[in-house]
């Protein structure tokens, strides 16, 4: 176990095996550690994408066969963010310049104080808090949800028989409105054809009317019939649909309101902060002898391969221009090629001097 381990670590994290080999076990242990806690995480992200699969297309076989893959994009997205921890191969420290500090004033501003100590995180750990904060929620939601796969199935019917419902009542509504424009048809054809029972003139209008109270007493009969066969079909339709559907939205939100939410939250972002700090130790602090050897063999093959170039271009321009002997560092702006953090003084620094100093200098031979 504990050699898969470490042959897990290296890919996961970039390790370098015989760099890794010749550390102290303690230290060994360490990277097992944060290998141990990945999987861990892994292990949540791959439960979680099948869940969000079932939810999404509710059936259990697409989403142990897709599911993954999305907890792998999760996974890759936090082992990112982990990776890019390191530390730079050359850094310098910025001179310390003293600085004439001020007597403070009796009436100091407590508030500025405080703020001038406070250190806030840079774009780069807020990009890192940004996502690795959408990836914890997105592991914690289902997560909850599906320790509650009971009660939820349960919350999901309800909503489905409120559906169900408010669409019967709503195509009922529609029928009633429908068929009170036949009803207010029939009812003033009926009493047009009393008003003119009795008057023989208009013998041709009376039976045009009546077979127009026909025609439309039909046409409701007609509307009634279909309305409660299509209602009938429509219903049996949807029932169907919503049988196999989960209301996603709905049903993550839910997870707010379980007891374990506080304390699975603390603990998967706990996860993620821990692995985060974990890297940051052991690529960062050169207590450890890992960070202190990867780091003196990649100076190394910088160098090596900076000195390869050097020579290479030097011996190209000896032989472009052999009266004139080329020497790149010296006609190099940086003191420390190819880190190139440190910049030559060109000039001495300018200082201020009299005007008697300057005429003294200029008659001066």
């Amino acid at each position: 176990m504990r050699e898969l381990l470490i042959k897990i670590s290296l890919p996961l994290f970039g390790l370098e095996y015989p760099i890794l080999q010749t550390i102290s076990e303690e230290e060994k242990n360490k990277f097992l550690k944060l290998s141990f806690l990945f999987l861990a995480i892994a292990s949540a992200c791959i439960i979680t994408s099948v869940y969000l699969f079932f939810l999404i297309s509710s059936s259990f076989w697409f989403a142990l066969l897709i599911g993954p893959l999305l907890g792998l994009i999760f996974l890759s997205i936090i082992r990112f963010s982990i990776l890019t921890i390191q530390r730079s191969l050359y850094e310098t420290k910025a001179p310390e310049i003293p600085i004439e500090v001020a007597q403070p004033l009796t009436n100091k501003n407590r508030i500025s104080d405080v703020l001038n100590k406070v250190r806030f995180p840079g774009i780069e750990s807020l990009m890192r808090i940004l996502i690795n904060g959408i990836m914890g929620f997105l592991i914690i939601f289902p997560l909850v949800s599906l320790l509650h796969f009971q009660s939820l199935e349960s919350l999901n019917q309800q909503k489905r028989d409120i559906i169900l419902n408010e669409f019967i009542l709503s195509k009922n509504k529609s029928f009633s409105i429908e068929n009170a424009n036949f009803n207010d048809k029939i009812k003033q054809l009926e009493v047009s054809l009393s008003s003119m029972a009795n008057i023989e003139s208009q013998g041709g209008v009376f039976t045009t009317k009546q077979n127009e109270l026909s025609k439309i007493k039909a046409e409701q009969n007609q509307y009634q019939e279909s309305f409660t066969s299509e209602l009938e079909t429509e219903t049996k339709q949807l029932k169907e649909y919503l049988d196999s559907k989960y209301f996603i939205i709905f049903t993550l939100t839910k997870a707010f309101s379980y007891p374990e939410f506080p304390f699975v939250a603390i603990a998967i972002f706990g996860l993620l902060f821990y692995l985060h700090y974990l890297q940051h130790t052991l690529k960062t602090n050169e207590t450890y002898q890992y960070a202190k050897l990867a780091k003196e063999k990649y100076v190394d093959i910088v160098m090596k391969d900076y000195n390869q170039t050097k020579i290479h271009i030097e011996k190209t321009l000896n032989k472009k221009f052999p009266n004139h002997k080329i020497d790149i560092e010296e006609i190099s702006r940086w003191k420390n090629p190819p880190f190139n953090t440190e910049e030559k003084i060109t000039f001495p620094d300018r200082k201020s001097i009299m005007k008697s100093q300057l005429i003294q200098s200029l008659t001066t031979k």
